[in-house]
């Protein structure tokens, strides 16, 4: 932050200048360290790394004046663990993070934040993915940690909520981490990116990501804290895009997903250098520390090293190579873990069958020099493995690998939506020598397990299924492909042939919480009621599970007609939720009340109870009861609005947006107006792909209807802001807040409003809602 002062201090201040000239990490005040992680992006995709066809224009600039280092790796390539080495300057084997999902970092390992916190640095992480969540340890020492994410998010998304904090932080020296997943699967790149990148959808998801990064620089510049902060860029992992058959990450230990992004514009600095010496993730925290002014733990308790006089010309640290390991194959698919050694221009892989390459020979590392049977790789192989044995034999605690934590359904089901994994929690370890080497079995998979996974994505289950089983009949120990096997059968109505190989699935892990889950929804749909209820009460012993076994019990028990459970089973789930989550049991709870009083064999006498009874029926998951009772309402005479609007409500709730449109449209040519109505036309048409007939619903609601706190006309603004009109949407912004709508987080950080931001209209009317709320005019 920059400070104007008193004439009477010039001459003070400038004899201090004189005895105390600033370098990269000196000075008076300690400086603003800005860390943003780009997941999932490989070096050699940037422009600033020499990639022809990159669209990269910010990060480009940025390392024009900032050291790039040309030859850092990340430890791990895979997020979760990926990150803790960055916050801990430890490899996964020695903070314990060797997975994503069901590995925590403890709260005795020390982080940077916790470091730089006691240094009186206020703290702030902005997050775009779920794998990165609280729940996995990462947040100690975070004032702000903002991981609301279900899944992920756009770096637009996250860029906005990291910005409106900036603009209200104080002027105490901040850490702040900004964390970009776009680059990762599945690659669906927004326009113009996508059709304005040159080269693949990948490059283009980098492209887009490029901008937000941009947008955060232009925001510190805006803050006046640019120039005189530590900013490290920094990639987590990148990713294989096929270089030796692995599309992804996590399975291999090739440069193509280790070496990383690695841009450090120091305070002050305005030319930039590259640099080639070896650096690695685990460097973060101690040249952090050393800027932040305080002390970083002892050489012997990290395996990081303070770069912090390398923008002033020094040198890079020396060290005999950095430990990089993979159990992700070992978790996942129950391969063999890999383990590496890597020195600045040689890396050996310890696996079933080793590999050594010359990095500086061969970087793409299509020559195993183990493979050569040269006395000279021998030995360079030798001196390598005596290394990695020894940094084992060090740190490792037993030759057996962790077990897993077991994840609950939830997170299983969210990291499942970002590609990691299908299925964790080992109860054994087999011996690793007995294990195949991934080498051997990636082409077999990929030709059919990950494309289940892709066809599964796009919900294609019944071919996702006859993927997998290729996959069990040549890998019949395969636990993952056996539970998604049986999870693909279920999810398209065939849980009979699905329970066999649950129940293999079960014997290999019989604690698997999702496992047992899944076994319950087989046997629902062959209303083996009673084994079912078994089955998620097994799964129910992990408290996570507890809601979504006590939805699944409750809807059985109304199917049993027997209510009294069914009631208990839905209050037991409410007990375990918060917030808003409530209402949605007390509907669960009501319409069990309702299918009790008037059942579902023919409408009720009455047109409310009626209602009530098709509402109760589809909220219990009764659809087919639902929809007949709906037409023999009608038959019967019933109010052709009631109808309709009950019609809708179905059509919403399978996701039918056609019919969701056609019968809402059916309401406003009865003249039946409500604000609600109106949002539920703009979603339908959205969901539809038809932006402007989502604006022309909204314009006609803002007309038509009232618009209690301005929610209509918020929602018309965003719709003509991601059109283009602006002027409009400015005018829709400013009556939204008028009509009372006063939430300042979407206000000030909604992307969608991105395009109107600019405007003295969009000015106004954030300062209007911001004084109704009683909020600070922030700058």
């Amino acid at each position: 932050m920059r400070i104007a002062f008193p004439v009477c201090l010039w001459w003070t201040l400038l004899l201090a200048a004189v005895l105390i000239l600033p370098g990269c990490g000196s000075g008076g005040s300690r400086p603003d360290i800005i860390l943003v992680t780009l997941d999932t992006t490989r070096a050699d995709r940037l422009g600033c790394y020499g990639y022809p066809l990159a669209d990269t224009p910010h990060l480009d600039a940025f390392a024009s004046r900032a050291v790039l280092f040309e030859n850092a790796t990340a430890t791990i390539p895979v997020t979760s663990p990926s990150h803790a080495s960055m916050l801990t300057a430890l490899t996964p084997l020695r903070h314990g993070v060797r997975n994503n999902g069901s590995f925590i970092l403890n709260e005795d390992q020390t982080t940077v934040t916790e470091l730089l916190a006691a240094e009186g640095y206020q703290t702030a992480a902005f997050l775009s993915a779920f794998v990165l969540n609280r729940t996995f340890g990462l947040s100690q020492g975070f004032e702000t940690y903002d991981d609301d994410v279900i899944e992920q998010r756009t770096a637009a998304e996250t860029t906005a909520k990291a910005v409106a904090w900036l603009n209200q932080a104080g002027s105490d020296p901040m850490f702040l981490w900004v964390h970009y997943f776009d680059p990762h699967t599945p690659w669906d790149p927004a326009e113009p990116y996508a059709s304005q990148t040159r080269g693949t959808p990948y490059d283009a998801e980098i492209s887009e990501m490029d901008a937000s990064f941009g947008d955060l620089m232009a925001a510190l510049r805006s803050a006046g804290r640019f120039d005189d902060a530590h900013i490290f860029v920094v990639g987590d992992h990148g990713e294989g895009l096929e270089d030796h058959q692995e599309l992804g990450h996590g399975v291999f230990l090739y440069e193509d997903c280790l070496q990383v992004p690695y841009i450090w514009k120091a305070a002050g600095q305005e030319a930039g250098r590259r640099e080639s010496g070896l650096v690695g993730t685990v460097d973060l925290l101690p040249t952090m520390i050393e800027l932040g002014g305080g002390d970083a733990p002892a050489s012997e308790d990290i395996d990081g090293a303070s770069l912090v006089g390398i923008p002033d010309g020094g040198p890079v640290p020396e060290r005999t190579g950095l430990y990089l390991e993979t159990l992700y194959p070992y978790y996942n698919y129950g391969w063999s873990p890999l383990y590496a050694w890597r020195t600045e221009t040689l890396k050996l892989i310890e696996a079933p069958r080793p590999e050594l390459y010359d990095l500086a020979q061969d970087p793409d590392e299509r020559v195993n020099l183990i493979e050569e049977a040269e006395s000279e790789s021998s030995a360079a192989a030798a001196e390598l493995e005596k290394h990695l044995r020894n940094y084992r034999l060090r740190h490792e605690s037993t030759s057996a690998l962790p077990e897993e934590n077991e994840l609950t359904p939830e997170v299983e089901e969210r990291l499942r939506s970002l590609g990691y994994v299908w299925t964790a929690g080992h109860e054994e370890s087999p011996p690793a020598d007995s294990l195949p080497d991934p080498k051997d079995v990636i082409g077999f998979f990929n030709s059919h397990y990950e494309l289940a996974k892709t066809l599964a994505e796009a919900g294609r289950w019944e071919e996702a299924a006859t993927e997998l089983q290729i996959v069990v009949e040549q890998m019949p120990d395969n636990a993952t492909a056996l539970l998604a096997l049986g999870h693909s059968l279920v999810k398209v109505g065939r849980g009979g042939e699905g329970i066999p190989w649950l129940e293999r699935f079960l014997e290999m892990r019989p604690t698997n919480t999702f496992g047992h889950e899944t076994m319950g929804d087989a046997l629902v749909q062959l209303e083996r009621y009673d084994d079912a209820h078994a089955a998620y009460e097994r799964a129910a012993e992990h408290e996570s599970a507890l809601r979504s076994t006590a939805k699944k019990r409750g809807m059985i028990f109304v199917r049993q007609q027997r209510f009294d459970e069914a009631r208990a089973s839905f209050e037991r789930g409410k007990a375990a939720s918060v917030g808003e989550e409530k209402a949605l049991w007390d509907e669960w709870i009501e319409a069990a009340a309702a299918i009790e009083r008037f059942g579902t064999d023919r409408p009720a006498a009455r047109g409310r109870d009626w209602a009530a009874q098709v509402r109760g029926a589809a909220a219990l998951e009764l659809e087919d009861r639902a929809k007949d009772l709906l037409a023999r309402g009608r038959d019967r005479g019933f109010d052709e609005r009631t109808y309709w609007g009950l019609a809708a409500e179905l059509a919403e709730q399978r996701l039918d947006w056609e019919a969701t449109r056609a019968a809402l449209r059916q309401l406003t040519d009865r003249d039946s107006l409500s604000q609600r109505l109106y949002l539920m036309l703009m979603v339908a048409n959205l969901n539809l792909g038809d932006l402007t007939g989502a604006r022309d619903a909204g314009r006609e609601g803002a007309d038509r209807a009232s618009d209690p706190k301005g929610r209509l006309h918020y929602n018309l603004a965003c719709i003509h802001a991601r059109l283009g009109q602006v002027e409009e949407g400015v005018a829709a912004l400013t009556e939204a807040v008028a009509l009372g709508y006063d939430n300042l987080n979407q206000l000030e950080g909604d992307p969608e409003l991105e395009s109107l931001r600019g405007e003295p209209g969009y000015a106004a009317a954030l300062d209007e809602a911001r004084q109704r709320a009683g909020a600070t005019n922030r700058p």
